[in-house]
C-alpha cells in the first residue's frame, strides 16, 4: 500500500505540470489563432458569412429544382396537348369518314327513291295510257257498233242522249293525241259534217289538239274549246269553227278556200299567217292581237269584228268588208284598205270612227234584209286626209 501512494504521488507531481503547460498552449492558442483573431472569432465570422451563402445556395438549387419540374411539368403539357389533339384528329376523321358513309349511304337512298319515284311515274304513265288507250278503243268499239246497228244513220234522239254525251266524256279523259283519233273517227264517220246534221259538240274540250295537214273539209268544230290547237296547212274549206274558243291556236297556211266560218269566235292571239281564203266569214271574231301576216283574205268579212292590234302586214285584203270592226292599234295600211269594200262604222287605226257619209256610197244599205252593201271610196281625197292627219 505504501508503494502505491508513493507511485500516485510520483505521477501527479510529473502530470501536474504537464496539463498546465497544455491548458496554457490552448488559451494562447485560443488568443491567437489567426491575425490576431481567436478561433472563436473565426467561427463567429464563418458562421456570419456561410449561413447567407448557404441559404442563397439552398435557395439556387430551388429554383432550378423548380424550373426543372417547370420544365417537366410544360413538357407533359405539350405531350399531353398532342396527344390530345392526335386524338381530336383521329376523332374528326373518324367522323369524317362517318359522315361519308351516312352521305353514301344517304346519297344511295337518294338515289334508290329517284329511281323508284321515276319508277312510280313510269307505273302510273304505263297505267295512264292503258286507261286512256282502252277508254278510246271501247268508245270506238261501241260508235262502231252503233253506227252499223243504225245503218251509219243516226237519229236526233240517239244523238242528243247518246253519242253526245259519251264522246264529251269519253274527250275529258283522253290526251291531246288520243284525241285526234277520235275526231278523225267522227269526221270519217260523217258525224261532225256541216251539211249532215253534225253532232252538236258544244264545250268539248280539244285543247292543244294537233290537226295539222289534215284534210277536214266541211268539218264542223262549233263551240268547242280548242285553246293552243295545231291545224297547220290543214285543209279547212267550208269548216264551222263559230263560236269556238280558238285562243292562241295556230291555223297557219291553212285553206280556207270557200266558206270557212268563224263567227263570234274567240281568237285573240291565234295564228292566221299566210292562210288562203275566199269569203271567209269573221263577223262578230274576237281576234285580240291575232297574226294575219301575208295572209289572202280576199272578200273576207269582218263585220263587228275586235281587230286591236292585229297584225295584217302583207296581207291581201280585195274586197274585204270590215264593217264596224275595231282595227284600233293594228298594222293595216292605208294602200291594204284601199282595196277593201267598206269601213262604215268601224274603228281604223288611230282614228276614232270610220262612220263618214261623204266618203261612202249606197250608205242606205243597211236596209236591204240585213245585207251590207256599202261601198267606201276610199281613193278620195277626203280620206286621204283623214289617213294623213294622223301621221
Amino acid at each position: 500500500m505504501p508503494h502505491v501512494a508513493s507511485e500516485a504521488i510520483a505521477l501527479d507531481a510529473y502530470t501536474l505540470p504537464a496539463m498546465r503547460m497544455r491548458s496554457t498552449a490552448r488559451e494562447r492558442n485560443e488568443r491567437h489563432c489567426c491575425c490576431g483573431l481567436t478561433v472563436r472569432d473565426l467561427i463567429a465570422i464563418c458562421s456570419t458569412v456561410l449561413i447567407p451563402l448557404i441559404f442563397g445556395l439552398f435557395t439556387v438549387v430551388i429554383t432550378i429544382y423548380q424550373q426543372r419540374i417547370a420544365q417537366l411539368q410544360r413538357g407533359q403539357d405539350l405531350d399531353i396537348a398532342h396527344q390530345q389533339r392526335a386524338h381530336d384528329i383521329e376523332l374528326a376523321q373518324q367522323q369524317r369518314a362517318e359522315d361519308r358513309k351516312q352521305a353514301e349511304e344517304l346519297n344511295i337512298s337518294i338515289v334508290q327513291a329517284l329511281a323508284a319515284d321515276r319508277q312510280h311515274k313510269h307505273d302510273l304513265s304505263l297505267a295512264d295510257n292503258l286507261q286512256k288507250e282502252s277508254v278510246l278503243v271501247g268508245y270506238l268499239k261501241e260508235m262502231a257498233d252503233l253506227l252499223d246497228k243504225n245503218k251509219f244513220t243516226l237519229n236526233d234522239h240517239v244523238r242528243v242522249s247518246i253519242v253526245r254525251p259519251k264522246t264529251l266524256s269519253v274527250l275529258r279523259q283522253l290526251d291531246s293525241h288520243r284525241k285526234v283519233h277520235l275526231i278523225r273517227f267522227l269526221y270519217e264517220s260523217e258525224l261532225i259534217i256541216t251539211d249532215k246534221n253534225p253532232l252538236d259538240l258544244t264545250d268539248a274540250d280539244l285543247d292543244g289538239i294537233d290537226l295539222s295537214f289534215l284534210n277536214l273539209d266541211s268539218i264542223s268544230l262549233k263551240s268547242v274549246h280548242m285553246r293552243h290547237a295545231l291545224l297547220i296547212r290543214a285543209n279547212l274549206s267550208f269548216a264551222d269553227f263559230s263560236n269556238s274558243l280558238l285562243t292562241s291556236t295556230n291555223f297557219s297556211e291553212a285553206k280556207m278556200s270557200v266558206g270557212t266560218k268563224f263567227y263570234g269566235a274567240q281568237a285573240e292571239y291565234a295564228d292566221f299567217s299566210r292562210i288562203s281564203s275566199v269569203k271567209l266569214n269573221m263577223n262578230e271574231i274576237d281576234a285580240h292581237g291575232a297574226s294575219f301576216r301575208f295572209a289572202s283574205l280576199n272578200q273576207a268579212t269582218f263585220h263587228d269584228a275586235h281587230l286591236q292590234y292585229a297584225d295584217f302586214e302583207g296581207a291581201s285584203v280585195l274586197n274585204a268588208d270590215f264593217y264596224r270592226a275595231n282595227l284600233e292599234n293594228s298594222t293595216i295600211t292605208q294602200l291594204q284598205l284601199q282595196e277593201a269594200v267598206a269601213f262604215e262604222g268601224s274603228i281604223l287605226p288611230n282614228f276614232n270612227t270610220g262612220d263618214h257619209k261623204n266618203i261612202i256610197s249606197n250608205g242606205n244599205a243597211e236596209q236591204k234584209k240585213g245585207q251590207y252593201d256599202c261601198t267606201v271610196k276610199l281613193t278620195s281625197p277626203i280620206f286621204a286626209s283623214l289617213w294623213n292627219s294622223v301621221k
